[in-house]
């Protein structure tokens, strides 16, 4: 039914623009890779004339862990996490067909735990699974 997908990442938090284009990259990796339509569009790099979907993730809150303050401080850095709001409207007749909120959270617990990216990948996956269901 739908050939292409915009996919616009942006944040209602600052200092944020590394965890956008890390967002970014894996939500349309993702797709890509499952090959949920014919075309991903990320809108920070095409105008994605051609979708047909738009996605639209809101980051709306980030607690960040680094790697450093992983091996520094172990399980003393807590956890990192990411919470974005998700929409996804239909370009043509500009309805909303859904909204959901995602959030994601590093493991904790251990000097192992994840850092910020691992919060990302989790929040990249509810949210192409939130695609494939309502696309």
């Amino acid at each position: 039914m739908y050939g292409g997908e915009a996919v616009d990442i942006k944040s209602q938090v600052g200092d944020v623009d590394e965890v956008l284009v890390q967002l970014e990259n894996s939500i349309t990796g993702k797709i890509r890779d499952m090959r949920l339509f014919e075309s991903v569009y990320p809108t920070s790099i095409s105008s994605a004339k051609g979708a047909d979907l738009k996605l639209t993730v809101t980051v709306t809150n980030i607690r960040k862990v680094g790697s450093t303050a992983r091996a520094l401080l172990g399980a003393l850095a807590g956890q990192g996490t990411l919470e974005a709001n998700v929409e996804l409207t239909d370009v043509q007749r500009g309805d909303l067909i859904a909204r959901a909120k995602a959030e994601g959270k590093t493991s904790g617990g251990t000097v192992w735990s994840g850092a910020t990216p691992q919060a990302v990948e989790r929040v990249a996956e509810q949210v192409v699974d939130f695609v494939a269901k309502h696309r």
